[in-house]
């Protein structure tokens, strides 16, 4: 029974000794059952390098993380360590940041933490807090715990002095730059999203960049993300990481060229911070809206006559409206050449006037198009046909001086006899009655003799 007994005892030192162990999860763990909405991260175990700690001293942390998701991906993961003792710490900066871990698969993180001088013996609750996204965004937390073991440090002898080994830490710093970016489309409009593509470097020859925070922003708020922090784990030296944006512009967003600022902090393998900058360019471009009126002709045209036509154009977009023309090709007219309008602001609206000149030798129905062309604030080219129609007519005939003058002697001649007619008949009307009166005083003379 005794021996039985010390080789039970035996197998449980063996095992509370032992370099790997499971972690301790708290309540807020999420249960056993995976849920299809939510990705589950979970500390499956860790390993540190010594069995335990004595106080002032360091080990390395190795914790192994686990999506245990079957379908969705577990992104931009900020892990922190703290010990509520504040006895245990890490070296450098106590969080770091994941990437991405894909569905149903595992990741390693490395930790360096050191116990403090006066650190207590006996077993320390470290906490590991995980923030993390899934591929819509929606944002997650969860807690373990794991268990660091910390024993008195033995008094160094006083018959050997340990030697110590000096070692020359490299100083320079990794630096970060942004070589070169692209724009979908060379211009962002509030009408639809854009993918801005930015290509980080990483010049150092010896040093990567680990636990790359990168922010994106813009300071009148006229360019809106859809994400603005993005991490990266890990860029190698002289390594290459593609930064892809998703952006668009607000409907008050100002025309053309705007600063984004692309803001990093990151740490070398010494865990020193750093901090850089970079500025992106991108252009604006807001909507391009050209209305018009009055480009139609007359119902009828007389051969050889000129027509007029009055035109108005009026902006109703956002943008303004440059080398606003119109070209007229109708058959049976003739123009002086292209109406050229100019530039015509947002809201405003500039009027023009073109001559037609009527064939003498084209009758009945004519055809032909207008053609409005003008360019937007980045140059490019806009055109639109117009159809138009009109009915020549014969022009009336003209008459003759000659015919005119013979009508006018025709009609002097015949005044002429009229009043010749009128005389003759007014002499003879008044001869008769006078010598009717003669007649009868001779008859009385007569009588009277």
């Amino acid at each position: 029974m005794k021996k039985l007994l010390c080789i039970f005892i035996s197998i449980i030192l063996c095992f509370s000794f032992g370099m790997t162990a499971f972690a301790e999860e708290d309540d807020t763990a999420p249960s056993d059952t995976q849920s299809a909405s939510q990705p589950r991260l979970m500390v499956e175990s860790y390993t540190l390098s010594k069995p335990d700690l004595k106080p002032n001293e360091s080990a390395t942390l190795e914790i192994k993380l686990k999506n245990h998701s079957l379908k969705k991906n577990i992104n931009n993961i900020a892990i922190t360590l703290s010990d509520e003792a504040n006895e245990i710490s890490t070296i450098g900066v106590n969080s770091g940041y994941i990437d991405k871990i894909i569905p149903n698969s595992t990741y390693t993180y490395t930790a360096t933490i050191r116990a403090t001088k006066t650190a207590s013996e006996g077993v320390h609750k470290l906490a590991v807090s995980l923030e993390y996204e899934d591929d819509d965004y929606a944002q997650y937390t969860s807690t373990s715990q794991i268990s660091i073991n910390v024993t008195k440090k033995k008094k160094a002898s006083t018959t050997k002095k340990a030697a110590k080994k000096k070692t020359t830490q490299n100083a320079s710093r990794p630096q970060l730059i942004v070589t070169s970016y692209s724009l979908d489309g060379k211009y962002v409009s509030p009408s639809k999203s854009a993918n801005l593509s930015v290509i980080l470097k990483n010049e150092s020859k010896d040093k990567s960049i680990k636990n790359l925070k990168l922010t994106i922003s813009e300071e009148k708020n006229d360019i809106k993300f859809k994400r603005e922090t993005f991490f990266v784990d890990e860029i190698k030296p002289k390594g290459i990481y593609t930064l892809n944006i998703e952006l668009t512009a607000a409907k008050t967003a100002e025309i053309g060229e705007h600063k984004l600022v692309l803001a990093s902090t990151y740490e070398d393998k010494y865990f020193t911070s750093f901090e850089s900058s970079d500025n992106v360019l991108i252009n604006v471009k807001q909507k391009t809206a050209l209305d018009y009126d009055g480009i139609i002709l007359p119902k009828k045209l007389t051969q050889d006559d000129t027509a007029t036509m009055e035109v108005n154009l009026m902006n109703t977009g956002k943008s303004a409206i440059r080398n606003a023309k119109i070209s007229f090709d109708i058959d049976g007219l003739e123009t002086g050449g292209v109406l050229f309008i100019g530039m015509i602001k947002a809201g405003e609206s500039k009027t023009g006037s073109a001559n037609f000149q009527v064939s003498s030798s084209k009758l009945g129905d004519v055809k032909g198009t207008a053609t409005l062309s003008y360019e937007d604030d980045f140059g490019k080219s806009y055109s639109e046909s117009i159809s138009l129609s009109s009915t020549i007519i014969k022009k009336k005939a003209v008459k003759s001086d000659s015919d005119m003058d013979k009508k006018k002697s025709k009609f002097s001649l015949w005044w002429l006899f009229l009043l010749i007619g009128l005389a003759i008949g007014g002499g003879v009307g008044a001869i008769i009655p006078i010598s009717i009166n003669q007649s009868k005083k001779r008859k009385e003379d007569d009588l009277r003799l």
